[in-house]
């Protein structure tokens, strides 16, 4: 049996890239680590309420994952309980690490493979078979059929499954891998699930509070920065920049980068275009277009797929 980590990244993996499909990287963070206090609660290790989480055994379960977090919430827990949303942004901290050995046993199960530059994927039999290898040897259903028919039927699902389509459900997993129409059907069903397990309600009300959060502050400093970025002349009334791309526009853009700097405006038709230019945006969208620029991971897997490939340098780091 997978933890649930283990059954969340399967859930959100592409099946070619390996990457989380169009969800920000911290949203990500704080689903692996409400899944790993999960874990603990599902152990009878932690117990949770809406105030407080705190230890009901502190036996370490032999579990490279689970283990470290458990051992922190017990010597933290010596100066009084905290609250789930307080353990969630904690343990999140460590989400690159949770990320990391939580792939590497996906890999040693056999679940998924790692390419000559390091990208995880679903293996090419697991992909095929839709079912995945046990410890035991035996098979077990691939958990994105077991989240759809729970969705799509009257059945009551498990409580495993009841937690991880909660954890989905709180990092909108749903939004993506559902059609808009499919997803309207299901929304109700959705959240009727997600609110049945009292165990896992407020680890994933805390996941939410802190993406929220994050989102509204995220807002505001844009809105706090209002504009005022360096603008490129030459425009015109009406046309903007437009004759300055006679001969081509990279010319131009590259061009206002030496004049400008990495980020700055130009005009076309009437409409402002903010540009992220040279090696300073390069570095950007690799570290943190997930979290920034949602739609860049769709323009370029697009773009690969139709030169009959699964990645594009631009996406790959190094």
């Amino acid at each position: 049996m997978f933890s649930l980590a283990e059954e969340l990244l399967l859930l959100v993996m592409d099946e070619d890239s390996g990457e989380a499909t169009s969800i920000p990287a911290r949203t990500l963070g704080y689903a692996l680590a409400g899944a790993t206090l999960l874990e603990l609660a599902l152990q009878d290790r932690i117990d949770t309420s809406l105030e407080t989480l705190e230890v009901t055994d502190p036996t370490p379960l032999n579990d490279t994952l689970l283990d470290p977090v458990l051992s922190d919430i017990v010597e933290v827990s010596n100066d009084g309980y905290r609250n789930p949303e307080f353990w969630v942004r904690r343990v999140a901290e460590r989400s690159e690490e949770l990320r990391s050995l939580t792939l590497e046993r996906l890999a040693a199960a056999g679940v998924v493979e790692a390419d000559d530059t390091g990208f995880f994927s679903l293996s090419r039999l697991v992909a095929r078979g839709r079912r995945h290898p046990t410890t035991g040897g035996q098979h077990e259903q691939e958990v994105l059929l077991r989240v759809l028919h729970a969705i799509f039927s009257d059945d009551i699902p498990d409580t495993r499954d009841i937690v991880i389509i909660g954890l989905a459900n709180a990092c909108d997993v749903f939004q993506q891998i559902l059609s808009p129409e499919e997803y309207a059907e299901a929304r109700e069903r959705i959240e009727q699930i997600s609110r049945l397990e009292l165990l896992s309600r407020s680890v994933i009300d805390g996941i939410r509070n802190l993406t929220l959060a994050e989102a509204y502050a995220r807002r505001r400093r844009i809105r706090e920065k209002g504009g005022g970025w360096p603008r490129a002349t030459g425009h015109l009334p009406i046309i903007g920049h437009v004759l300055q791309f006679r001969d081509t526009i990279n010319g131009f853009l590259a061009e206002q980068y030496r004049k400008l700097g990495p980020v700055f405006e130009i005009s076309i038709f009437g409409k402002k275009w903010l540009v992220l230019a040279g090696p300073e945006a390069n570095q950007f969208l690799l570290r943190e277009g997930k979290d920034c620029l949602h739609t860049d991971h769709v323009a370029w897997q697009g773009f690969a797929q139709q030169f009959g490939g699964t990645r594009a340098l631009t996406g790959m780091d190094g």
